[in-house]
């Protein structure tokens, strides 16, 4: 897994150190952040395979991150961390867009193997579909971007 690069996402300093260094240990390239406005600033610069971010940052929360990027066509692969555990917030988090919803709190090992899970799935896309948020379908010399609904 020495290719795959995660961006973590978390206010608590010694959560987000430790977690890194596990990941790490295992193969994983990670950079940290401690907001969602720095994911957001980071996103378009070094492009990430996973996002592993906390629900409920302050300022800009994980749950609006998501959000934001889905509305703005992101399809990057995004596991959301949360220390709510209710059926309610569960579900909150998939439809804002999550690919998963880990509740706090976790095993690293169990993390490691969600992030593998996700990682397998979105690198067995089609080719000509890229999980990056820019999905799009090649066909006959045409090329059709979903993300911004564009046939050209």
């Amino acid at each position: 897994m020495n290719s795959y690069h995660v961006h973590l996402v978390d206010a608590d300093r010694a959560s987000r150190d430790g977690l890194a260094r596990y990941l790490e240990a295992h193969g994983l390239t990670v950079t940290t952040m401690e907001s969602a406005a720095d994911l957001l600033r980071r996103m378009h610069r070094q492009r990430p395979d996973v996002v592993v971010m906390d629900a409920a940052l302050p300022g800009q929360s994980g749950l609006q991150a998501c959000r934001q990027l889905r509305g703005e066509g992101d399809r990057v692969p995004l596991i959301l961390l949360s220390e709510r555990n209710e059926e309610i917030d569960r579900v909150l988090g998939l439809e804002m867009g999550a690919d998963d919803y880990v509740p706090k709190p976790f095993s690293a090992r169990e993390l490691l193997a969600r992030i593998k899970v996700i990682l397998r799935r979105t690198r067995a896309l089609p080719p000509n579909l890229k999980p990056e948020g820019e999905l799009r379908l090649r066909f006959a010399g045409w090329t059709l971007d979903t993300a911004r609904r564009q046939l050209v």
